[in-house]
């Protein structure tokens, strides 16, 4: 299970980093836009992102008008 959930964590931390490049915001536009602290921003695209909230997930498929799935695809 814990390799499923760390397989997990790692795809999102990719796609994210991947969308945020695609759209041409800084990980402080993106952390200023969802409300939230750049060092926690940096922590979910980091090789380990923890302690993610669902809310924030939810905020972050709505900037870049994806779903949540294909976050963690």
């Amino acid at each position: 299970m814990k390799a499923d959930k760390k397989n997990l964590l790692a795809k999102f931390s990719k796609n994210i980093k991947v969308l945020r490049a695609k759209h041409g915001y800084t990980q402080e536009d993106v952390a200023n836009t969802i409300e939230i602290n750049l060092v926690t921003y940096q922590k979910y695209e980091s090789k380990n992102p923890c302690n993610i909230r669902i809310s924030n997930i939810y905020l972050l498929a709505k900037l870049y008008n994806v779903s949540i799935d294909s976050l963690l695809e």
